[in-house]
C-alpha cells in the first residue's frame, strides 16, 4: 500500500465519502484542493478529521486525479450521475475498485491472507481473523467496518464477511493468487510507521501529564526515557498525585486506532506484574488525537486487569525454541 496512504488512520466513513463523492465533487468542474477541503469542513463535523484521508483514498482508487493543483473526477471509474448516493456503498462498484487498487498493489492477499480466512459451514459465512490484519492495512480494515462490509464478531476477535457480499468475496479469493506475504521492505515501511506513530502517542501522553501535573512541585522531573532505556519495560516516569515526591506512575503508551489493540512485549509484561499498581498503560487512540480535551484510556495495575479477564483477548505472536536434545 502506498506510504502517502498509510499516513493516515482515518480514511472517512460511510457519510464522509457519500458526501465528498456526491456534493463535495464535482464531475463536470475541476476543484482546488483547499476549497474542496473548506466546503467539506464546513458542511460536515466528522470531514475534518477525515477529508484529507478521504482524498488520498479516492486518488489511490483512481476516483479522481490531480492537475495542475485542482482534482478531476475520474467518470470512466466514477460517474456520481449513474449511482444512487442513497445506496451506493451497499452495491460491489466501490469495493470493487478498492481491491482492484489493493491487488495491483500487492496488498490484497496480505489483507485476505490464506492464513487469516476461514469458512463457517453452519453459517455459510466467511471468518477473518481480525489480528492477522497486519498494522499498516489497520486503516483499510477500519474503512471496510464502517462501511460495513465487515462486522465486528467479539467474542473471539473475528471480522465476518457481511452477507450481502459474499458472493463477492468469494470471486475475489478464487482470483487470489497468494505469492507472499510480507517482504521485507514491507516490514520495514510497517515498523518505520509504528515508530512514528508510537512517538506522537508518547508525546501526546508526555504533554498529557505535564497538564495534570502542572502544579506539582517536581514537574520537571515528568520525563520520557524510551530513548535513554529501551530495557525499562516503559515509555514515561511521572507521579501519581500532587503529593508524590518520587516517581511512582510509570506509563507504558500504546496507540490504536478506534478498536483497541497492541502488542505488549514480554519484558513489559514482567514489569507490569513487578510494579503492579504504580505501572500504568495509557491507550491513545490516534483518531481522537485532535478532538480538544481528549483523553486516553487510562489501565492502572494492567496486568491484573488484563491477564485476569476473559474480555481481552492475548495471542502469542512467537514462540522461542531452544533444543535440548544430547
Amino acid at each position: 500500500m502506498s506510504i502517502e496512504l498509510q499516513r493516515f488512520d482515518n480514511l472517512g466513513h460511510k457519510n464522509d465519502l457519500t458526501f465528498v463523492l456526491f456534493k463535495g465533487l464535482n464531475s463536470k468542474v475541476a476543484v482546488e484542493k483547499k476549497h474542496l477541503v473548506r466546503f467539506c469542513g464546513s458542511n460536515s463535523f466528522s470531514l475534518n478529521l477525515s477529508i484529507l484521508g478521504v482524498l488520498s483514498l479516492l486518488e489511490y482508487i483512481k476516483f479522481i486525479k490531480y492537475v495542475k493543483g485542482k482534482i478531476h473526477v475520474n467518470e470512466t471509474l466514477f460517474n456520481p450521475q449513474k449511482f444512487d448516493a442513497n445506496n451506493y456503498f451497499e452495491n460491489q462498484h466501490f469495493y470493487n475498485c478498492l481491491f482492484n487498487a489493493l491487488d495491483a498493489d500487492g496488498v490484497l492477499s496480505i489483507l485476505f491472507s490464506h492464513r487469516n480466512i476461514h469458512f463457517d459451514n453452519v453459517s455459510g459465512r466467511f471468518f477473518i481473523k481480525n489480528h492477522l490484519i497486519p498494522f499498516k492495512l489497520h486503516s483499510i480494515r477500519n474503512l471496510l467496518l464502517s462501511l460495513g462490509f465487515f462486522n465486528k464478531y467479539e467474542a473471539n476477535d473475528q471480522l465476518i464477511i457481511s452477507t450481502r457480499f459474499t458472493l463477492l468475496f468469494e470471486r475475489l479469493i478464487e482470483g487470489l493468487k497468494y505469492k507472499k506475504n510480507l517482504t521485507k521492505q514491507d516490514l520495514k515501511e510497517s515498523l518505520e510507521l509504528r515508530d512514528k506513530l508510537g512517538l506522537e502517542a508518547e508525546l501526546f501522553v508526555l504533554e498529557f501529564e505535564n497538564k495534570r501535573l502542572k502544579d506539582h512541585p517536581f514537574a520537571k522531573r515528568i520525563k520520557r526515557i524510551s530513548d535513554e532505556d529501551v530495557c525499562a519495560g516503559y515509555d514515561i516516569e511521572s507521579f501519581s498525585d500532587s503529593f508524590s515526591v518520587f516517581p511512582n506512575r510509570f506509563i507504558e503508551v500504546k496507540s490504536y486506532s478506534e478498536s483497541i489493540s497492541f502488542f505488549w512485549s514480554r519484558n513489559e509484561v514482567e514489569k507490569a506484574k513487578s510494579l503492579r499498581e504504580e505501572y500504568y498503560l495509557y491507550l491513545v487512540d490516534r483518531s481522537k488525537l485532535a478532538e480538544k480535551d481528549y483523553k486516553p484510556k487510562i489501565l492502572q495495575d494492567p496486568w491484573s486487569k488484563i491477564m485476569k479477564s476473559d474480555y481481552w483477548l492475548k495471542d502469542t505472536e512467537s514462540w522461542k525454541i531452544v533444543y535440548s536434545g544430547l
